[in-house]
């Protein structure tokens, strides 16, 4: 999807109405970074933030969390 972000974003949104909790964290990181090349920075900060909401318990969630406070660090700023 090189530089089809705006159908990218299409696509992890449809994806994550689908199925909501398989391997959410990963497709709301997906989304943002499409968000990020879309200059919707804002939007980014929103699923990045959405990202730290899902419960850490699960293994795969871990890295995406770590990515999610990173990149929140980066481009977003904190209240």
């Amino acid at each position: 999807l090189k530089g089809r972000f705006s159908e990218a974003i299409k696509v992890f949104r449809k994806g994550l109405e689908l199925k909501p909790y398989c391997t959410e964290a990963d497709v709301r990181i997906f989304l943002a970074d499409a968000l990020v090349k879309s200059d919707q920075i804002a939007e980014a900060c929103v699923e990045w933030k959405r990202v730290l909401e899902i419960e850490p318990g699960y293994p795969s969630n871990d890295a995406p969390q770590e990515e999610a406070k990173m990149l929140l660090a980066k481009h977003c700023q904190q209240p």
